[in-house]
């Protein structure tokens, strides 16, 4: 997979690209499966190193869980923050 440069900052709209079955929900009504392909969030926090992210995730209007996640596991939906607030990351390949 070819890496891409996107532009990923606190409160950007951002899809979950691979199943995350070790992320405990936080709502018991969200049901027993788990963060998978094609849920949405938005995240919360970037963390220094800009590696990876904290993302309120949600199912309907609910939130379901919070979880870091890094670049390779999610994707940019809809940028929110000022042009100079952005940070960019590569994403879609995790370099250590």
């Amino acid at each position: 997979m070819t890496a891409r440069i996107s532009t990923i900052h606190e409160l950007d709209s951002v899809e979950i690209l691979v199943s995350l079955p070790d992320v405990p929900l936080e709502d018991p009504e969200a049901g027993d499966a788990p963060l998978h392909t094609g849920d949405r969030g938005v995240v919360v926090f970037v963390y220094d190193d800009e590696r990876a992210f904290a993302g309120e995730l949600f199912r309907g209007e609910e939130t379901v869980a919070i979880a870091d996640v890094t670049p390779n596991q999610i994707r940019l939906m809809e940028s929110h923050a000022p042009t100079s607030d952005k940070k960019e990351v590569l994403s879609g390949t995790f370099h250590s």
